[in-house]
């Protein structure tokens, strides 16, 4: 009798959630940053855009970026540390347990500061996208 196989759509959904598990931390002094930020800090426009698409792309309707949206509880951190404090950079993003499904978004790769993306405990199916593979992640 032969081997028995698992679905890649399983296979990829225990992966991330084996991976969240492992580096569900987040990193040290980034909220911090966050939390301090100067009433006139906002995300890089270029990752406001990115965000928006991948908010549409998942049906993501708490993410406000009529204002700085970092570190507001809804799953968005930031590095604030760029020109005096005024601009930042997503850092980490947290949606465990939203229960998203489909295929996994390419365009978290277009978030170049991104460190950490906890997905975990949602149904995703197909492949890891190809550009994920430029990303940087210490945690997935």
């Amino acid at each position: 009798m032969g081997a028995r196989r698992t679905p890649c759509g399983w296979r990829l959904l225990f992966f991330l959630g084996l991976l969240a598990e492992v580096h569900g931390s987040s990193s040290p002094g980034v909220k911090a940053v966050a939390d301090a930020l100067p009433p006139t800090s906002r995300l890089f426009p270029a990752e406001v855009r990115t965000l928006r698409r991948i908010a549409a792309n998942l049906g993501i309707s708490h993410w406000n970026f009529s204002t700085n949206h970092c570190g507001s509880g809804g799953g968005l951190e930031c590095d604030c540390s760029f020109n005096n404090s005024t601009l930042c950079h997503a850092t980490e993003i947290f949606l465990k347990g939203q229960n998203f499904t489909g295929r996994l978004p390419p365009d978290f790769a277009d978030l170049p500061n991104l460190l950490q993306l906890d997905l975990s405990r949602s149904l995703f199916h197909g492949t890891v996208p190809d550009r994920w593979a430029r990303m940087k992640l210490q945690g997935l």
